[in-house]
């Protein structure tokens, strides 16, 4: 079980109550106890008992330079979608196009909630910077189908971490739609795991907790998978995470164009098991899975 260590805050929620607010209120940051807002269910209710531990001197200036720029560069090569097909269709149309495009097979709640989180990015988005995109389309290709072709790659997990989870894609999506998976999402950034507390919490995901702060600092936790979007190098990305990662287990990173020099700079303890290449329906850019394991 993961517990707190030094040098990052973890939330801890009990989930009973929460009292829905008008649906134009712009977000704030929850407090410790502030009541969560926006429920879509009709009687689902929850109660908030959010307890946040923090602890300083977090200096991993080199590691949050390198995180960042990976990310600048990843969405910058990958910003424009291809709207050919799906600019005369509804998010709803669009998002059960792509699902069968994929060969997924997700209940109607299940795609309710996956609406319901990119309705909760963009009224964040209003006051933190948690997306470049604005354009519903575009939040449907790149932040919900993009996240769905993880799916396959989960088999047999029990426990997933998700390492720099931003506004928590690809963990918010899986956690929707494999209920019986136990997910982390971890990111430095406090204004972005704000925003997950209160997704996960809105959205009704007990199995789902929020961490913040820096990868290195996590400690007494393992996982049976690993995955990162946008995040860093994969070299960086293993050596960071190497001693969260359960013996037999696997990292999986969500990568653009084919990352031939990544690979070449890859430690000797880590192989590459496979890497494929992906098509995400609505979405005019490379995308490949990069599975690696420990040697």
């Amino acid at each position: 079980m993961l517990r707190s260590s030094e040098n990052f805050s973890i939330f801890s929620v009990n989930v009973a109550h929460v009292t829905a607010r008008s649906e134009n209120e712009i977000p704030t940051v929850p407090e410790n106890t502030q009541r969560s807002s926006e429920t879509r269910s009709a009687g689902f209710a929850h109660e908030i008992n959010v307890k946040i531990k923090t602890v300083s001197n977090c200096q991993t200036t080199s590691f949050a330079g390198k995180a960042h720029a990976f990310q600048t560069t990843f969405f910058s090569a990958t910003i424009t979608p291809d709207t050919t097909r799906t600019n005369t269709m509804t998010p709803t149309q669009q998002l059960q196009s792509g699902i069968q495009a994929l060969g997924l097979d997700l209940s109607a709640e299940q795609q309710t909630l996956l609406l319901a989180y990119t309705d909760l990015l963009k009224k964040w988005n209003k006051t933190y910077n948690l997306t470049a995109l604005r354009d519903e389309a575009q939040m449907v290709s790149h932040h919900l189908l993009d996240s769905l072709t993880l799916l396959p790659y989960l088999q047999g997990a029990q426990t997933m971490l998700d390492v720099g989870s931003g506004g928590g894609q690809p963990g918010i999506p899986t956690a929707i739609c494999h209920p019986d998976l136990n997910i982390t999402l971890l990111d430095a950034n406090t204004k972005k795991t704000a925003f997950l507390q209160q997704a996960v919490i809105e959205l009704g995901l007990a199995n789902v907790r929020v961490v913040s702060g820096r990868v290195e600092a996590v400690q007494d936790f393992q996982a049976d998978i690993i995955t990162s979007r946008a995040f860093a190098e994969l070299a960086d990305f293993v050596n960071w995470t190497a001693h969260l990662l359960k013996d037999g287990g696997r990292w999986v990173a969500m990568k653009g164009v084919y990352p031939e020099e990544e690979i070449a700079k890859l430690p000797d303890t880590v192989a590459v098991e496979r890497v494929e290449a992906l098509q995400v329906p609505g979405l005019d850019a490379e995308r490949h899975m990069v599975v690696l394991k420990k040697v």
